[in-house]
Parts: structure tokens; C-alpha cells; sequence
């Protein structure tokens, strides 16, 4: 018998690798920061044009000076845009290799980027234990109620339907059973299996005998066991 809603674990495993990926690029971005720092020289520089490339795409023309006061012109068409984001004056922070003065990086705070990623891969993290750990509890809890619950033996009453999701419609579908007698003291007598993707009807007769494990503590905790639908 197939207890485990398979869909359940794959969504908890894919928010864990959403937040596992989350998590992998706020420190890839982290590292490259600190990579950025050794390797480069830190200054500023001034946007003393705007140029156009050849998609007609503006992007900042910047002065900056070496340490040894050697004027540098740098044609920042990495920053190309279709509208100026820098103006003639601007003031920009940069990085550049004192080797190869034409490789240069306007400085961009990453500290929003990475603490966005950080923030939303904890959130997929925790969704994402809650929801396997959930299921987890749920057949744990059917495994122990098949092994220790009591065995009582009900037949067949009806199918009932339900709403699948309020976001994604449908419906999902519900198999009732009675037991004619009370069991050990056990007063309920009507049950009300989980839910069903599919229509159980056509193979459910009229008086159909299906078991049901209850726990004899709390009458209130039971599975209505569907193991001949094949589920």
C-alpha cells in the first residue's frame, strides 16, 4: 500500500533545491566580492561624456587617475543602456587592474541581491522541511495506527467530493465507510478516508468490506485503509 502523496515530497524537495540554489549564488556573488577587492585597485572617476554604441545604446565615458597621476579614459559600454543612466559629472566609484587599465568594473552594492537571496532561500528552506516533515509525521502516524491501532472491519457507505485547492480548482474525493456495531467501547461507527485524486466509484460495491485502523486512546485518530484500490 502506497501511503506517501508522492507530489507532497517532490515539492519539498524542490524548495529545497530552490533554497539550496539561493543560498549557492548569495555566496557566489559574497566570494566574487571578495575576489573583486584582492585582485583590483579601488578609486573613483568622473563621467566627463555619454557616447552611443552601435545599437544606439548610451553608456558613460569615465576619467579616473592611476596612483601615479596618469590620466585613464575609460569607455564604459558594459553599462550600455537604451536611456543615459550616468550624467556628465557624475561621480563613480570603480575598479580596475593597475596592469590592464581596460579592465575596469563600475562598483555595484550586491548587498541587497545577496541578502534578498539569503532572505528567500531560509523562507524555501523552511517551507520546504515543514512540508516533508509534515508528510513525514503523516505516514509515520498510518505506519503506527496499521501496527498497533485496533482493526475493525466497516463496509462501504459512499463517495463524497471536495475541493482540491482554492487556487487551482477541482475537486478530490472522499470514501465513507460505517461499522454496524461499536468496537471495544469505540462509539464511532462512520469513517472518512483521505482524499482521492480519482473517482472511486466504479469499483466500489454496495456493502464493500473495508478495514479500518484506529487508535484505541483517541478513537478520533483512524485510517480508512484503500489498499485494494491499489493506493
Amino acid at each position: 500500500m502506497n501511503k506517501h502523496n508522492i507530489w507532497l515530497w517532490c515539492i519539498g524537495v524542490m524548495l529545497l533545491l530552490v533554497a539550496a540554489s539561493m543560498h549557492s549564488c548569495a555566496s557566489k556573488l559574497k566570494e566574487q566580492e571578495r575576489r573583486d577587492v584582492r585582485k583590483y585597485e579601488s578609486t573613483i572617476g568622473s563621467v566627463i561624456d555619454i557616447a552611443k554604441d552601435e545599437q544606439q545604446h548610451y553608456y558613460p565615458v569615465i576619467l579616473f587617475f592611476k596612483p601615479d597621476s596618469q590620466k585613464v579614459y575609460y569607455k564604459a559600454k558594459r553599462e550600455a543602456h537604451i536611456k543615459p543612466r550616468y550624467k556628465i559629472g557624475d561621480v563613480i566609484q570603480l575598479q580596475y587592474d593597475l596592469i590592464n587599465t581596460e579592465d575596469v568594473y563600475l562598483i555595484q552594492d550586491k548587498s541587497f541581491e545577496i541578502s534578498f537571496l539569503r532572505i528567500a532561500g531560509s523562507v524555501f528552506l523552511v517551507l520546504g522541511l515543514v512540508t516533508i516533515g509534515a508528510e513525514w509525521w503523516r505516514v509515520r502516524r498510518i505506519r503506527q495506527l496499521i501496527k498497533n491501532g485496533l482493526k475493525v472491519m466497516s463496509v462501504f457507505h459512499s463517495v463524497g467530493m471536495e475541493p482540491a485547492s482554492k487556487w487551482l480548482g477541482g475537486v478530490r474525493y472522499v470514501v465513507y465507510t460505517k461499522s454496524e456495531h461499536e468496537t471495544a467501547g469505540i462509539k464511532n461507527t462512520s469513517y472518512r478516508s483521505h482524499a482521492l485524486n480519482f473517482d472511486p466509484s466504479p469499483r466500489l460495491a454496495a456493502g464493500r468490506p473495508v478495514y479500518v485502523f484506529i487508535d484505541a486512546k483517541n478513537p478520533e485518530h483512524y485510517f480508512v485503509d484503500l489498499a485494494f484500490l491499489g493506493i
